[in-house]
């Protein structure tokens, strides 16, 4: 079974008894419709082939399929992906591990997720080279700076130095203003601080942390040599501390306030 969009498209099946069977799919303008390659015996397939016949083609699905027991196995249409289970849901698992850090140059502020939804969605969108931010922070508002003349070369260096479930320490070299992006899922509570490597025991500073892409968490960094730290910091732990804080100063309080009317 075969799902494209394009010209007309001669397919070719190896199967494993030795034979090549051929078939001429038409051209058509969207992939409405599963066309069809039929053989009467149950043959293991070893290989296909697709080629189109003069306009391009694109592939967008592509299953192996048993009519009689009516079993179905999707193919992966690229070398990046491996399928690990399919059914009513299909699990996919990249080949290649993505990387967790990303320097971009450009930046554009959003509202709302809406907004930056609407802004990923839009055709002149460039992922590799702008990152869409979101602010949760009236006193930290995100500070976009247009890159110069369409974009910015990154000559900068990243390097993931550990890799904690609390707390993530990234370097950074970097000779322009850049955002140092982690795609890790964004969640309230992580807070993030840079240390200048070429100046070392100076004050950690506290840097403002941005939703970026939806999902993720990006931080600006000027020119310098940077060691940049995330850290996780619930509310809640800090909320709890108060509590028991003001618990403990009612307690001296009030034993101190029994003492004095026993006194008396």
């Amino acid at each position: 079974g075969v799902l494209y969009q394009g010209g007309d498209v001669m397919v070719s099946v190896a199967l494993a008894d030795g034979r090549q069977l051929s078939a001429a799919l038409p051209a058509v303008g969207a992939p409405a419709r599963t066309h069809w390659v039929r053989w009467p015996e149950a043959v293991p397939v070893v290989g296909l082939t697709f080629q189109s016949r003069g306009d391009p083609v694109q592939l967008t699905g592509v299953s192996l399929v048993d009519e009689r027991s009516r079993a179905f196995y999707p193919l992966v249409l690229s070398n990046e992906f491996r399928l690990v289970h399919s059914g009513d849901v299909k699990i996919y698992e990249t080949v290649a591990r993505p990387t967790r850090l990303r320097l971009l140059a450009d930046c554009e502020a959003a509202a709302s997720a809406e907004e930056a939804l609407a802004r990923m969605e839009d055709a002149s969108f460039d992922p590799a080279e702008t990152v869409v931010l979101e602010a949760f922070d009236a006193a930290q508002p995100v500070q976009c700076t247009p890159a110069v003349d369409g974009g910015l070369s990154i000559t900068g260096t990243v390097s993931l130095v550990h890799y904690g479930e609390s707390d993530v320490t990234v370097d950074v070299q970097t000779d322009h203003p850049v955002y140092l992006m982690l795609t890790d899922a964004w969640y309230p509570g992580w807070e993030v601080w840079m240390e200048d490597r070429d100046a070392p025991g100076q004050t950690a500073l506290h840097l403002p942390l941005y939703r970026a892409d939806l999902m993720f968490r990006a931080v600006p960094l000027r020119p310098g040599n940077w060691r940049v730290t995330f850290r996780y910091v619930p509310n809640i732990l800090l909320y709890g501390l108060a509590v028991s804080l003001l618990g403990i100063s009612a307690f001296v309080a009030y034993t101190g306030w029994g003492g004095k009317r026993a006194a008396g």
